[in-house]
Formats: structure tokens, sequence, C-alpha cells
């Protein structure tokens, strides 16, 4: 009897092992934030910095072999956005996390090294290239490189500011008080006449111009690369 007892015993013990015994999947908070930091860096060539901005639980799953898949919702890498992780068995999605996180990204580029004033030539002493934070930027409106030597400023620059397009003037084409041709154009119809720029202005630029012997009406148009003044619609003001 008491063999018995204690074969029972030792069976009973036997399958609470099995019972017990079933591997898992851990995914800990480090192992996450380090799968989604690795993984956004692999997805661009920018120089980011990441932010996870939410509390990360450790997930288990009695499952064993359970795979992770991440996928994320930035256009730009920059800014507060989602990566969602996907937790796979079989071939099959058995949960998914969605994780909060902030993209910070920069850029070398030009920034003045002093105040400059509208009107100055800008030369190399008065920028410097540097790793600047751009996340709250529209990079396109940027300037990317040191390109920007003998442009000439359209208004004040503050010290360690980056330098955009919209703040410089390109190679001067017309000046104040030049004699220029202006061209207003309807379709395959186009009138030329002669002005006198009133600023001066470089290619692409938007100028005022006083047509010739219109009393006090100006013109407003776009200079090309040819020098020629472009009308713009609504392009007529008083003086």
């Amino acid at each position: 009897m008491v063999r018995c007892c204690k074969i029972l015993l030792l069976l009973l013990f036997s399958f609470a092992n099995i019972s017990i015994s079933y591997s898992q999947s851990t995914f800990s908070k480090e192992r996450i934030e380090t799968a989604i930091i690795n993984f956004l860096k692999s997805q661009t060539n920018a120089d980011i910095e990441i932010e996870i901005v939410q509390n990360i639980r450790p997930i288990s799953f009695v499952e064993s072999s359970v795979s992770a898949s991440l996928r994320h919702n930035f256009n730009d890498f920059k800014g507060l956005g989602f990566v969602w992780i996907d937790f796979i068995k079989d071939g099959k999605v058995i949960s998914t996390e969605q994780i909060r996180v902030k993209i910070r990204k920069f850029r070398l580029i030009p920034v003045t090294t002093r105040f400059v004033r509208s009107g100055e030539t800008l030369s190399n002493a008065d920028f410097i290239i540097k790793r600047v934070d751009v996340t709250n930027f529209n990079e396109s409106e940027l300037v990317l490189d040191n390109s920007v030597v003998g442009k000439i400023t359209k208004n004040g620059i503050p010290k360690d500011n980056p330098l955009k397009i919209s703040d410089l003037s390109n190679d001067i084409i017309i000046k104040k008080g030049q004699i220029v041709t202006i061209i207003a154009q309807s379709g395959a119809i186009s009138i030329k006449t002669l002005g006198t720029a009133l600023q001066d202005g470089g290619a692409g630029d938007i100028i005022r111009v006083k047509r010739s012997g219109q009393g006090n009406i100006v013109l407003t148009g776009t200079v090309n690369e040819l020098g020629f003044v472009l009308l713009s619609n609504n392009s007529i003001s008083s003086r």
C-alpha cells in the first residue's frame, strides 16, 4: 500500500512538472525599446534621435517561438508618430502593441555667426556649418549647403539662425533705377513695354517697376534669368 502511494505521488509530481513546463516568449521593456530604435534607424539615412514617450510594459506569451514584426507611420522621420509591433505565431498575428514615439531630426546646415543686416553680401565669415535640430522646420525652406556666399540678404537675420531661402536674394540682375523690359503675357499673346525698376532683383525675385510714361502706376513682376520683368496677376498698384 505504501509503495502504491509513493508511485501515485511520483506520477502526480511528474504530471505537475509537465503542466508548467511550457516554454514562454518574453519581450522585456529593454528588448522592445531597443527593437523600436534599431528598426526606425534602419528605415532612414537621416540623422535622428528617438524618444519613446510612453511607458512600455514587458510582454509574455505562453506560446513558444513568437516573433515580432514592426511598422510605423512616419513620412519624413520627425515629430510624433507611432510604431506598431505585431506579435506573430505560426504566420498569424496573435497580438499588436501600439507605441508612441517622438523623433528629432538633425541636419548640417549654414547658421549665422553674427547678426546680418538687410542688404549685406554674405561671406564665409558670416556663417558656419552646424548640426541643427530641424524637427520644427520646413526643410524645403532651408539653405542646405554653403552656396550662400555672395548672396544678398533681404532682411535682418539674427545670430545663430539657420539660413532660409526666403532670406536671400539671388545674384543681382536688375538694379534700382535701371530701365527694364516689362512683359505681360496671356496665352499666346505677349506685350512688351519699358519701365524703371524701383528695387534691386535677381532671378526669381519679385520686384516693383514703374511703367514709362504712365504717371504713378507701379507694377509688380518676377525677374527672369534674362533680366526681363514678367508681370504677375493683379500686378497694378498706385505708388
